[in-house]
């Protein structure tokens, strides 16, 4: 295969890309544990000094307190965890 033919795919490939990404729901998400909602909810808006952007995103992520247990295994444990606090800026 000519190294033409082989831009000319990898081109091709990556110009096709965006067209498979998932868009951001506008909604409640849950991924990967995290519940996230608009920052602009009443339960958030003491994260902030100012309005936060309307796109934003807020959310809590429980995590074992001893980072070799895994998060799995932490609330059947009994083990500590902590509540992680994040925000979400979709591009």
């Amino acid at each position: 295969m000519s190294v033409l033919r082989i831009l000319a795919l990898l081109a091709a490939t990556a110009a096709a890309l965006p067209a498979l990404a998932k868009p951001a729901a506008h909604g409640t998400a849950v991924e990967n544990g995290i519940r996230w909602q608009s920052c602009l909810n009443s339960g958030f808006q003491r994260w902030f000094d100012e309005a936060p952007p309307p796109g934003l995103r807020c959310g809590y992520l429980e995590v074992p307190l001893a980072y070799a247990t895994p998060p799995a295994h932490a609330a059947q444990a009994g083990e500590q965890t902590v509540r992680l606090a994040l925000t979400l800026q979709p591009a």
